[in-house]
């Protein structure tokens, strides 16, 4: 392409992130710059202020923000400063986020979303209400994505009775029509709070076809309550829907485990090897020095895997003299998953006074949930772990979901 504008430019970036390669798109936003001598505007930083946030690249979107300074451009801008707010939410940073939807002048239905969105995100669902209100009482009407967020909030801290009042209230005040993203939060609200059989005949009455996102809120509630008798029910109607799912399987599997029925657990785990499905491997992140280190479960292509490795030894054997146990159901492996190996790698890279932040493709294990609150006891330290379902903030031995995850 002989004459490359912003335009162009733009729709490029927008093409990478929908496509999940935020990271080339930053890259590419340099090249840009040094290349083509292309001036960006609004859209561009929309665009890699939503890429930074969807990497849980703090300091990266720190340094877009920047540079929109530098260029004359006002952060205040309704539709960059709503972006801002997603990018410090997803990087664990709420109270920062927060402080930019409180500057803003003219906020507008997509800032109050945005707020809600994330503090359902980060468990703090009654803030997530009182938000919600005041957009009402500020004269705002709620549109579906509102709602979503809402309803997450309540999910997330188990309040049911709020949920079932939004729920109802978005039909009867503002003739808003569930969709499936709506209840699939009712569906985990019920069901996580032991209202199985509620949210089981929710389900049922639902006006569409419920997707493998609805029976999976029932059938991973199943797993906390250890009800197996529901749990085979939604099994048999998420199977078929996403029989290349890993984790339905394993959790399926676990939950056998759990109430004694090895029999079938071990059946779960042969179909898996008789389907040729393979546990969907670990993922975790974190940043330091402006560069993403990425690390696998056993993974050792880090050039400080050896030094990482015995350090996570080191503090398994500190956190267990305050009573940590590996479980006995965890493999060697476990004891080397990705969140394990990037905690380690933060605590040695990071300085004392400094948060660390680590992002995870899948919902945090049991085991890795413990040990990491009793490192943040020991080491004194605190800790934000964003997996794929919501925020933990980890402190003095507590974790901010106070187990309800």
């Amino acid at each position: 392409m002989d004459a490359r504008n912003v335009v162009t430019w733009n729709a490029i970036f927008g093409a990478y992130i929908q496509n999940g390669m935020e990271e080339e798109s930053l890259k590419l936003f340099v090249m840009m710059l040094r290349e083509d001598d292309v001036r960006p505007d609004w859209v561009t930083f929309v665009r890699l202020i939503a890429a930074a946030a969807d990497m849980g690249a703090l300091k990266i979107g720190t340094q877009i923000i920047s540079h929109t300074m530098k260029l004359g451009l006002n952060i205040s801008n309704t539709s960059v400063a709503n972006g801002i707010i997603t990018m410090y939410s997803k990087s664990g940073k709420i109270s920062e986020a927060q402080q930019v939807f409180d500057s803003i002048a003219e906020k507008d239905l997509v800032s109050w979303n945005a707020m809600i969105t994330s503090y359902a995100q980060h468990g703090l669902g009654k803030k997530a209400v009182e938000t919600f209100d005041k957009m009402l009482f500020e004269g705002f009407k709620p549109d579906f994505i509102s709602y979503v967020a809402v309803l997450s909030g309540c999910s997330h801290s188990g309040l049911v009775t709020q949920g079932k009042f939004y729920f109802n209230q978005m039909t009867q005040l503002h003739a808003i029509a569930p969709g499936i993203e709506h209840f699939a939060c009712m569906v985990d609200l019920l069901a996580r709070a032991g209202f199985l059989e509620e949210a089981k005949n929710l389900i049922q009455s639902m006006p569409m076809q419920p997707t493998s996102e609805v029976w999976g809120a029932l059938l991973g509630a199943c797993k906390i309550h250890k009800n197996a008798e529901i749990a085979d029910y939604a099994a048999q109607h998420l199977l078929p829907l996403d029989s290349n799912d890993s984790g339905s399987y394993i959790l399926l599997a676990k939950l056998y485990a759990d109430v004694g029925c090895y029999q079938n657990s071990a059946g779960v785990w042969k179909l898996m090897k008789e389907r040729g499905i393979r546990k969907k491997p670990g993922c975790s992140w974190i940043e330091v020095e402006n560069r993403i280190h990425v690390f696998i479960a056993d993974d050792i292509s880090h050039p400080q895997i050896d030094v990482i490795l015995t350090f996570v030894e080191e503090l398994i054997d500190r956190i267990s003299a305050v009573g940590y146990a590996t479980h006995s159901s965890c493999s060697r492996s476990a004891r080397h998953h990705s969140e394990k190996l990037a905690l380690a790698f933060g605590l040695m890279s990071l300085p004392q006074w400094m948060p660390i932040h680590i992002m995870k493709n899948l919902r945090i294990c049991s085991d890795c949930h413990t040990m990491i609150k009793l490192v943040s006891l020991v080491c004194e330290r605190e800790f934000v772990v964003r997996d794929a379902i919501r925020f933990h903030h980890f402190n003095a031995g507590s974790c901010s979901c106070r187990e309800y995850w």
